[in-house]
């Protein structure tokens, strides 16, 4: 009985796709998580880039119309109506995941003004969406060999 029970599992594991597993695991959740740890955790609260370079600090001119807005005020944020942080789209291709925004405010580009770095990961975070991945993935393979 175990022998039948092994090789069962064994062709299962052979059928197993590699692209289906990455994009099972690359789900709602994880495309979320990326933009939250982009745009929360990196932009607004450190204010920080993807290379973990401050993005400065704002001017007193700027500390003091960010004071009367009641807006935060002790670190760039790149967040002052939110229009930028909603640009932020992820697309996963078969490989990877593609942080996209769209870095047009007013008249400025603010990948001149802070560079192309604002949009992505730093490496802590990246490990951080790692794990993630990974948690899904042991779930779908789980699903797949009927362990779960």
């Amino acid at each position: 009985m175990f022998f039948k029970e092994v090789d069962i599992l064994l062709k299962s594991a052979i059928k197993l796709d590699e692209d289906k597993a990455w994009f099972f695991s690359v789900d709602n959740g994880v495309k979320e998580t990326v933009i939250k740890l982009n745009t929360i955790d990196q932009l607004f609260d450190r204010g920080v880039d993807s290379l973990n370079k401050s993005l400065g600090e704002y001017s007193g001119f700027t500390v003091e119309e960010k004071k009367r807005k009641g807006q935060k005020y002790t670190n760039i944020t790149l967040k002052d109506s939110g229009a930028f942080y909603k640009t932020f789209k992820i697309e996963v291709t078969k490989n990877e995941i593609i942080i996209n925004a769209n870095p047009i405010k007013d008249d400025d580009n603010l990948f001149d003004n802070f560079g192309m770095q604002i949009v992505g990961l730093t490496d802590q975070n990246t490990l951080r969406v790692c794990e993630l991945i990974l948690q899904n993935m042991i779930i779908y393979v789980k699903k797949q060999l009927k362990i779960l």
